[in-house]
């Protein structure tokens, strides 16, 4: 990745999806809400999952880090609540 280019962007969900713009990595890192399970689409094809427990909300912290291509369309179909981050990092050019 291209550390230095790295853009925040909004945690994308079903209602308004990220379509990557150039080939790089999605990088996160939230909180699911309390007793919920929320899946990562990519290209409308389900990729990761995510479980979150009611018992012990804030242990339940969640981090991804995914290669994408130019056009891939990435969300989450589930609530995320304290999103400590969520941003895009293309590819370092040779």
């Amino acid at each position: 990745p291209d550390w230095s280019a790295g853009v925040t962007i909004p945690v994308p969900v079903s209602a308004s999806p990220y379509t990557v713009p150039y080939d790089g990595f999605y990088v996160a890192c939230f909180f699911g809400k309390e007793s919920s399970t929320m899946s990562l689409y990519v290209n409308n094809i389900k990729t990761a999952m995510m479980h979150s427990s009611a018992l012990a909300d804030r242990l339940n912290k969640s981090s991804l880090f995914i290669p994408l291509r130019k056009g891939d369309i990435i969300y989450f179909d589930g609530e995320l609540h304290d999103t400590q981050g969520s941003s895009y990092y293309p590819v370092r050019s040779n």
